[in-house]
Parts: structure tokens; sequence; C-alpha cells
């Protein structure tokens, strides 16, 4: 009898902090051994990345231990971090591009963006069956961020990739118009069932409570999907949106950095006295 696949998902949030790691890297420093740095690093997370998502396609044919995982909700939101993967190397391909072979940046951009649609859209089918029939409150922490974070990070990255490619403005903006209210509705939906669940239950220390540190994971990124939409609406103005987007994007960024700033003081005062 063959053995089931084991898909570790904590690798591809390790995926995520190197993809994030290799685009400050090369935007933030202009000096050759730092591109280089990001090409290598680039590289690394392409064949890495590759080779776990065939896993985890053979992880769902295999069907049982998906489906039972998708059925536990403090597990299920894990399998966010593959279309957060995707994502942030739609965006890398994009920005940084393939050394020497750049023709196929845009189509294998493409193809990560289409993962990580797909992925995206299927977990805002699974999280709200799991709050309907299978969540209970002492089930909610951080993890919990990650399918907002990760539809945030889609609109950044198809925004990347719109802006690299004049023929796909037009359809991924539409496609953004659309997943820009279900991100909100999901981090605020989230958000309120933290607070809830850290104001009325107690949280035990265990290897979880952590988590709850990612509440600013979607603040910075809602920032950036924001700011990403401003800049494909004013290359591509669907409805006259673009100035209207623009002030909107500049007042949600002024209350997210506000709102970010008494986090990380409410989070300070949660760290034990030394």
């Amino acid at each position: 009898m063959s053995s089931k696949t084991q898909l570790n998902l904590i690798t591809f949030i390790a995926l995520m902090g190197t993809s994030a790691l290799s685009l400050a890297t090369y935007l933030l420093f202009p000096f050759i051994p730092a591109k280089v740095f990001s090409y290598i690093l680039e590289i690394s997370i392409l064949l890495i990345f590759s080779f776990y998502l065939l896993k985890f396609f053979k992880h769902i044919c295999e069907g049982d231990i998906f489906i039972s995982n998708l059925k536990n909700p403090m597990v299920a939101n894990l399998y966010s971090a593959i279309a957060i993967a995707s994502a942030l190397i739609t965006i890398m391909l994009s920005l940084i591009g393939l050394p020497g072979l750049h023709r196929y940046d845009v189509p294998l951009a493409l193809a990560f963006w289409i993962i990580s649609f797909v992925l995206s859209i299927f977990f805002l089918v699974v999280i709200p069956i799991n709050l309907k029939f299978r969540s209970k409150t002492e089930h909610v922490f951080g993890t919990w961020f990650l399918p907002p974070v990760g539809i945030f990070v889609l609109i950044t990255a198809g925004a990347n990739l719109a802006l690299k490619s004049s023929s796909l403005l037009k359809f991924i903006n539409l496609v953004n118009m659309f997943l820009l209210g279900p991100a909100f509705i999901l981090y605020f939906l989230t958000l309120t069932l933290v607070y809830f669940r850290s104001k009325f239950y107690d949280v035990e220390e265990q290897k979880m409570t952590p988590t709850f540190n990612i509440v600013l994971a979607p603040v910075a990124v809602s920032v950036l999907a924001m700011i990403s939409l401003t800049k494909t609406f004013n290359r591509l103005d669907l409805f006259s949106f673009s100035g209207l987007f623009s002030g909107l994007t500049k007042f949600y960024s002024l209350i997210a950095l506000g709102y970010g700033f008494w986090v990380v003081l409410g989070l300070l005062a949660l760290l034990p006295s030394c």
C-alpha cells in the first residue's frame, strides 16, 4: 500500500518570506551583488515552489487527508499560504524577471497568477462553510488572516502583471475590482472574530498564540493592493474611477497607518515583562 503524501504547509510560508526578501533586496539595493542575490533567490524559490506544488496536486488527488484538513478550521486556512506564495512569485516575475529569459516572464507570471487566483477563490468558498458548520470560537487564531492576506496579495500581483503586459490590463483590472470587496469583507469579519476571541475567551500559551501577530499583515498588504490598483486605474481608467480611487487610496492609507501604529503598541503591551 502506498503511503499518503505528507505536505508541510509551513514550507509555503517560508517561501512567502523568502519571496518578500528577494523583492525587497531587488527594489531597495541598486548594487549588482544585491541584484545577483535576488536572482538566485528567485530561481531557488521557483524550483522549490514547483516541486512542492506538484506534491500539493498529488496531495489533492489522494483526497482523504486533503478533505480532512479542509474540514479542520485550524488547518484549512494554512492552505492559503500556497496562494500567497504563488502571488508573490507573480510579483517577482513581473518586477525582477528571469535573467536572460525575459520573454518567459509574462507567461510564467500569468500561470502563477492563475494558480493563486483559483486557490484564493476556492478558499472564499471553503471558509464560510467552515464558519457555518465546523468552527468554534476557540478555533480562531491569527492564521485566519491568511486568506484575506492572500486576496490582497493576489490583487497586488495582478496589478503588477497588468502593468507589465498591457494586453492583460483591462481583464485584470476588472478581476481586481471584484476581488477587492470580498477581501475587505473577509478581513473585517476575521478581525471581528479575532478580537472577540481574544476579549471573551482565554488565549492559552500554546504554539498557535504567536499567530495573533499576523493581525498587522492585512493592514500592510491591503494598502499595497490599493496603491497597486490605483496605478492600473491611472493606466486604464475604467468607468472614470481613477481620480476617485486615488483619493480613496490616500484616505485609507492614512487610516491604516494610524490603525497599524496602535496595533503595534497593543502587541508590545501584551509582551511578557522581562
